[in-house]
């Protein structure tokens, strides 16, 4: 087995253990009851004092910022991309002079970043509900990247058996969803619709009307 798939699958145990025990120490110690919106924060809180929660809270704060960074730069270079090659609008491939960053991928992300804030602000849809928007997204995408895993792996044995776990875990967590799994359907929807709506607004191009001239039967 290649040592980078195993680093991979090492990261990844080490990651879902992590993430296990932390769930296992918030609800242990029903810490979500105590009227705080931040249930790890107020456990470090009780051990470490108010300047132990301040620490968490910042590290929390920074690790959250990263993250979204991240996301945002490659979804980013993902609209862009898809642009480029024709399955997104051709503004989402404007690219910074200056900077060279995505600008028309970037400001599409800012107005659907707006309207989630506008939403929350206005008090018609919570937080909780907004969550579960991208959490039915992600695990969408887990269970095609493990589909995929199932298919590209054929020659792993062991490397197929991994993807089918996963395959098989993840989609039995996606029901729980519940409405949000519309989220991602309806999204998949109106990409299905751009991509009609562009094939029969342009049509292919026959292959005799593609030729050069000097190629063109004599």
């Amino acid at each position: 087995m290649p040592q980078a798939i195993a680093l991979y699958i090492g990261a990844v145990l080490g990651s879902g253990v992590l993430n296990f025990l932390t769930a296992l120490a918030v609800v242990g110690t029903h810490s979500y009851l105590k009227g705080s919106s931040s249930s790890l924060v107020w456990m470090i809180s009780r051990p470490l004092g108010h300047s132990g929660g301040r620490v968490a809270g910042l590290t929390g704060l920074f690790i959250c910022t990263a993250t979204i960074i991240a996301y945002v730069g490659a979804a980013s270079r993902v609209a862009f991309a898809m642009a480029r090659q024709g399955h997104a609008p051709k503004w989402m491939g404007k690219m910074s002079g200056r900077f060279h960053t995505p600008v028309g991928a970037l400001a599409f992300l800012l107005l659907c970043f707006a309207s989630v804030l506008t939403l929350y602000a206005s008090g018609l849809v919570s937080l909780t509900t907004l969550i579960t928007f991208p959490n039915a997204t992600f695990i969408l995408t887990y269970i095609g990247g493990c589909a995929a895993g199932i298919r590209l792996l054929r020659g792993s044995r062991f490397g197929v058996a991994i993807s089918w776990i996963s395959f098989t875990a993840t989609a039995a967590v996606f029901p729980f969803t519940g409405m949000a799994i519309a989220y991602p359907c309806v999204i998949g929807a109106f990409y299905l619709m751009f991509i009609f709506y562009k094939k029969r607004n342009n049509p292919p191009k026959s292959k005799a009307a593609s030729l050069r001239p000097d190629q063109e039967a004599v």
